[in-house]
């Protein structure tokens, strides 16, 4: 980290000197970025549930990834965000990851506005096609090489393609990162001043979206670097959790009685606890840390799902294959 730090003061000096940074009450997210810009990152996205006190799922992914600016306007930026696709988490034979070879990188392009907010993805489609065939050409490999294996991979390949078979599946689910990576272009934030607002969750039984009561504060600020750390909580609102878990009880068909009985002890939560550590001048994350954390509990059944993603700015030099 203090390599980043020293490596990205000596860049800013040079190249950003013309920045003036009069008021330091306020740190403004804002994209002050280039054609031509480009960033490196190691992202690390996790995935663990227990179900009481079992570890049921534990999934992980390391990715590397360059974040190129490839176009700007008044008005927009155009990203393009490469990253490799890692094959050993299927745990496929050698063989077969020599032939997928031209599948291993995937360019994403995707627009902002002018002050870096995130809009969308745009070759979303070429995406979802290139990423079905390469599922499609892995069983085919390993159905020649260990038909069983292909088998078991099926299911997992069936469900991924669904996941990149629409726009909003690519954005939130498989590049949920850039959401992050965007969170907080377009404010400007008071130091030492907590903010609090509502934002709406994706309900997943239907309906009505969930609220969450958030909380956002700049932690701490280098306005010599133009550095600063934010902090941003979240939990799901208490009555819409109670809602959340009455939907859940309805799906179960329970009696009067046992609906009763089983809301006096059901629980459900989500706490989101991230951290944001920025370069605020140009507009670029050092280091980003998420951490999710869900619980249900009904009829002593309990539940808890946890998911994190660390982004991570590397030097230059670290990554030489994208």
């Amino acid at each position: 980290m203090k390599f980043i730090a020293l490596l990205f003061s000596l860049l800013l000096l040079s190249t950003y000197a013309n920045a003036q940074i009069t008021d330091t009450t306020v740190v403004p997210f804002v994209s002050y970025w280039e054609m031509g810009d480009s960033y490196y990152y190691k992202v690390t996205k996790k995935k663990q549930k227990w179900s009481n006190q079992k570890l049921t799922n534990n999934d992980s992914l390391t990715y590397f990834a360059n974040f190129q600016v490839v176009d700007s306007s008044a008005t927009s930026y155009t990203i393009k965000w490469i990253f490799q696709t890692d094959f050993k988490r299927f745990n496929i034979s050698s063989s077969s990851l020599k032939e997928l070879s031209k599948y291993r990188l995937t360019e994403v392009l995707y627009e902002t506005t002018e002050v870096g907010e995130f809009v969308g993805v745009t070759n979303w489609e070429e995406i979802s096609k290139q990423t079905k065939e390469m599922y499609q050409r892995m069983l085919e490999l390993e159905k020649k090489v260990n038909p069983f294996k292909a088998e078991r991979l099926k299911p997992l390949m069936e469900t991924m393609s669904q996941v990149y078979s629409s726009k909003d599946g690519i954005e939130q689910l498989v590049l949920k990162e850039l959401s992050y990576f965007h969170f907080p272009f377009g404010v400007e934030m008071p130091v030492g001043e907590a903010i609090k607002y509502k934002e709406r969750l994706p309900n997943l039984m239907g309906g009505k979206p969930l609220k969450g009561e958030v909380e956002i504060q700049i932690t701490s600020t280098d306005f010599e670097n133009l550095f600063c750390t934010l902090e941003h909580k979240m939990s799901v609102e208490p009555k819409d959790a109670t809602r959340f878990l009455k939907s859940v009880l309805d799906k179960i068909g329970l009696s009067d009685k046992e609906f009763a009985k089983a809301m006096k002890t059901a629980k459900f939560e989500i706490n989101d606890a991230n951290e944001y550590h920025y370069f605020f001048y140009p507009g670029v994350p050092a280091l980003i840390k998420t951490h999710r954390e869900a619980i249900l509990l009904i009829n002593e059944i309990k539940t808890i799902q946890i998911e994190t993603i660390e982004l991570e700015l590397l030097p230059e030099n670290e990554i030489s294959d994208l």
